[in-house]
C-alpha cells in the first residue's frame, strides 16, 4: 500500500511540475527533493513562477503604449520588418491594433485575407502567429507574417515574392506609418 501512495505522490507532483512548469517550480523541485520536502519545494517554486505572471500582466496593464512604441518599436524597412515591445503590446493588444489598421488597408485600396492562424498554449507561453495574404493599391502581391507571444515582442514581416527590395520597404513604411498613427490615437 505504501508504494502505492508513493506512485500516486509522484504522479500528483510531476502533473504539478508540467502545469507550472517553470524554472522556479523545477528549481523548487530540486531543492526540495535533495532536502526531503519535494512538496514544499514545488509549491514554492510554483509561487514564484505565478507571482511572475502576475508581476508580467500587471506591467503590461500599466504600460503606456505610446510611450513604449516611440521608445521601443524597431522598424527595419530594409529586411521588411516591424518589431513591437512585449511591455504594451501583448498578444489581445496586438491583435487589437491590428484589427484597428484593416479599415486604413480598405481606404488605401489595399486587400489582406488572413490565410493561416496558428494559436498554440503551452506550459509557459502562449504563441499566436497568423500570416495575411495582401495586395497594395497597385496590385503587388505581399504577404505578412505576425507573429505574437506572451514571453516575445510581437514581429511582422512583409515578404514580396518579386524580391523587389524598394517595394519591400515602401510597403513596411506604409504598415509602420498606420500602426504609428494608431498607437498615438
Amino acid at each position: 500500500m505504501c508504494r502505492m501512495k508513493q506512485a500516486f505522490l509522484a504522479i500528483v507532483l510531476a502533473g504539478i511540475t508540467f502545469c507550472c512548469s517553470g524554472c522556479a517550480t523545477i528549481l523548487g523541485g530540486i531543492i526540495g527533493h535533495q532536502s526531503g520536502e519535494l512538496a514544499a519545494g514545488l509549491a514554492i517554486g510554483a509561487a514564484v513562477d505565478f507571482g511572475d505572471n502576475i508581476v508580467n500582466g500587471v506591467g503590461q496593464m500599466l504600460a503606456d503604449d505610446q510611450k513604449e512604441f516611440r521608445q521601443r518599436a524597431v522598424v527595419d524597412s530594409d529586411a521588411g520588418t516591424i518589431q513591437l515591445p512585449r511591455k504594451g503590446f501583448s498578444v489581445d493588444r496586438t491583435k487589437s491594433l491590428l484589427a484597428k489598421i484593416q479599415p486604413r488597408f480598405e481606404e488605401a485600396g489595399w486587400t489582406y485575407e488572413r490565410t493561416r492562424l496558428k494559436t498554440c498554449f503551452s506550459f509557459s507561453n502562449y504563441v499566436h502567429d497568423e500570416t495575411w495574404r495582401c495586395t497594395d493599391a497597385s496590385g503587388q502581391p505581399f504577404e505578412l507574417d505576425i507573429q505574437m507571444g506572451w514571453k516575445k515582442d510581437s514581429k511582422l514581416k512583409v515578404q514580396i515574392p518579386s524580391g523587389s527590395e524598394a517595394k519591400r520597404s515602401e510597403v513596411t513604411l506604409q504598415i509602420y506609418g498606420w500602426l504609428e498613427e494608431t498607437v498615438m490615437q
